[in-house]
């Protein structure tokens, strides 16, 4: 198994913590200006990752099989979720569930969260696809060609995601250092809040929200370096379980919306908000836990434990 880096699984900790306080309806819409700023680089974020990640010198029959294994829980998950948004109600609420309509979200445009799994296999078909390109600025090149014409020929994706997994993987194959490339200092934080002050810098297709995913990675290093080790484990142990938590942390948000009503004496949402995220953590770990314990895992993501 490769050795993980723990700065990556400190970035994926955070990031999985932003988007599960986001999908909670209730934070977002007392805080929308923080959640258009959040939503600018959390799943840009994720992406980048993913693609910096990626096993791009895996055999074909290696790749396939994690491919494979990625669209299982895809399939699983959302189906579930359309089938969800039929019966309760929901911001992306479907008005009448049938089979063309489950067939049309789980091919071509994914309702919710797991858009992003849709976008993985994707991306990573296409790098699998251009690999024999023998130039590397070519192989990048065919890549954006391929990304662009999902996109905007076929709608499967969107273009400024899709470069963002490609962005990732461009900085592994450059052999450059991530710790080398962020500005490691406090001082990113000044041009990023004056960054976040414009709208139209809150466009993850802009070069404003490209800006931001830099010194939100920049100011994020920083604290990996002077958190308290206690911040420092968890926020690691959640990156490390981030696909868990990704998978199964939108049934608690929606169950979470259940009980606002009860946090009606705070006016901030900030009880909400803590008591939200450690329900929807735990419990998503809670269910990995016992689909390891139960020996489903093997069958659901193609790995002998989903909570490694």
């Amino acid at each position: 198994m490769a050795r993980r880096i723990a700065e990556i699984d400190f970035f994926k900790g955070v990031l999985i913590q932003l988007m599960i306080a986001f999908h909670l309806i209730y934070i977002g819409d007392s805080y929308p200006y923080l959640k258009q700023v959040v939503y600018t680089f959390h799943m840009p974020g994720f992406l980048l990752l993913s693609g910096y990640l990626s096993k791009q010198h895996a055999s074909t029959s290696a790749l396939f099989r994690s491919v494979g294994w990625l669209l299982v829980p895809y399939a699983v998950m959302e189906t579930g979720y359309v089938v969800m948004s039929s019966l309760v109600p929901v911001r992306e609420a479907v008005d009448q569930l049938s089979l063309s309509l489950l067939i049309q979200k789980l091919l071509l445009h994914p309702l919710g969260p797991y858009w992003y799994l849709h976008t993985l296999v994707l991306c990573t078909l296409i790098t699998w696809l251009v690999r024999g390109v023998p130039s590397a600025t070519w192989r990048f090149v065919w890549a954006m060609v391929g990304v662009i014409g999902c996109a905007q020929g076929l709608g499967l994706l969107s273009a400024a995601n899709g470069c963002y997994f490609l962005l990732g993987v461009l900085l592994r194959q450059s052999g450059l250092s991530a710790r080398g490339l962020l500005w490691r200092s406090w001082i990113a934080l000044v041009p990023l809040c004056l960054l976040c002050l414009f709208p139209s810098a809150l466009d993850r297709s802009s070069l404003g929200g490209l800006l931001i995913l830099y010194l939100v990675f920049s100011v994020l290093l920083r604290l990996y370096a002077s958190a308290p080790q206690w911040v420092s484990r968890t926020l690691q142990c959640a990156g490390r379980n981030s696909l868990p938590l990704f998978l199964f942390s939108p049934l608690f948000t929606l169950l979470m919306k259940f009980v606002v009503p009860w946090f009606a004496f705070d006016p901030t949402g900030l009880l909400f908000l803590c008591i939200s995220l450690a329900v929807a953590s735990w419990g998503s770990l809670g269910i990995a836990w016992a689909m390891d314990r139960c020996g489903l895992s093997p069958y659901f993501c193609g790995r002998q434990l989903l909570k490694p």
